[in-house]
């Protein structure tokens, strides 16, 4: 028996972690929320498990899918960017 299973973003806000996931999976996700018609916020979570240089080449990696995008690089661990979000 297969189920089918629809997947409904929630249009405030995509949330991209740093490590693992793919440029095509956050692609997805902001097709998916710009059917909404709403400019996402793209979070880059875990910046403290990163050097400054491979966050700066993850944001450029984004910003080439989604130039419009803001994208804020943030951590829980460290509060760094907290004052953004």
């Amino acid at each position: 028996m297969s189920q089918n299973h629809s997947v409904t973003p929630n249009p405030q806000l995509v949330s991209w972690l740093l490590t693992g996931n793919s440029l095509r999976r956050l692609e997805r996700y902001l097709v998916m929320i710009n059917e909404y018609d709403i400019t996402p916020i793209v979070l880059l979570s875990k910046c403290d498990l990163m050097e400054q240089g491979q966050i700066t080449e993850k944001i450029d990696s984004a910003r080439e899918i989604a130039p419009n995008v803001s994208i804020l690089p943030f951590s829980n661990e460290s509060g760094t960017g907290l004052d953004q979000i």
